[in-house]
């Protein structure tokens, strides 16, 4: 048998496979109290009457296919801790586990051996809260495709045309109420509604702490603003009082012995010295 006739034969069934449809999908094998976590971009209108880009941040509950949306103007670590815990606050408790692809405000980098570097605030939004948070493949979006999904179909439906935003904080406690009422919908695969499969989901979340993540953040700025002789009242504030605090805990930390905190799949959080 000639070369170029193998060769033609191996292109030929390589075109053939690609091709192949395979029933490989698996639906609804999912657990409860499971989350992933992704953010999109969307179009405002701004008070100037301007179109603006700014952020959404939607978390879906991947068993009961329940999504929850907040519009944030940035992609920030402080946006994305306050949204989480509105959508705490809204729904009475807290997933057992969250899916977040690799983003800049929750991950600094990844690690030689896959162990990711969490920046501070996440890591301790996340250890008040309790959950165990785990992290998608480099460039694996397919990974959490539910949430990849939820965030396309609550930007149609919520959030075109552009709307106009007076008040943000006003506009995302709507928003979530509008998240509530799309769940009287019946499940893709379940055929009973949503809302009844998340009421269930709901009573097996875990408990919200006695005191919120943000307020203990906020008390720990007020302080820090008291000895400056200076008020916080922007989000500009925030992140820059954010950064001298993280800035001074980096030159406290010289005279103690140098550690990294690390998470993976396996353990929530490890702590390696240097």
């Amino acid at each position: 048998m000639g070369r170029q006739t193998v060769t033609n034969y191996v292109s030929k069934r390589k075109k053939e496979l690609a091709v192949t449809p395979y029933s490989t999908a698996m639906y609804t094998l999912h657990a409860m109290c499971e989350a992933q976590v992704d953010f999109g971009e969307v179009l405002v209108i701004g008070k100037n009457g301007a179109e603006e880009k700014w952020h959404i941040l939607v978390l879906s509950f991947t068993w009961s296919n329940a999504g929850f949306m907040q519009v944030c103007r940035n992609e920030t670590k402080e946006c994305l801790c306050e949204a989480l815990q509105k959508v705490f606050d809204h729904i009475g408790g807290v997933p057992f586990r969250i899916l977040f692809d690799n983003m800049s405000s929750a991950v600094v980098h990844i690690e030689a051996d896959g162990n990711r570097k969490l920046t501070e605030m996440f890591m301790r939004f996340t250890m008040h809260h309790r959950y165990n948070a785990e992290f998608c493949n480099p460039d694996s979006p397919h990974e959490k495709g539910n949430v990849e999904n939820k965030v396309g179909y609550l930007r149609r439906n919520y959030l075109l045309p552009p709307p106009r935003i007076e008040d943000l904080a006003i506009f995302n406690q709507e928003l979530l109420q509008k998240c509530s009422k799309d769940l009287e919908r019946e499940h893709y695969r379940k055929g009973e509604l949503i809302s009844e499969i998340f009421a269930e989901e709901q009573k097996a979340l875990i408990p919200r702490p006695a005191k919120d993540a943000v307020n203990v953040a906020a008390d720990n700025r007020s302080r820090q603003t008291r000895r400056c002789g200076s008020s916080i009242g922007t989000q500009r504030n925030t992140a820059h009082y954010s950064g001298l605090n993280e800035k001074r805990s980096r030159q406290s930390k010289k005279s103690r012995t140098p550690h990294r905190v690390f998470c993976d799949r396996r353990d929530r959080f490890r702590i390696n010295p240097l």
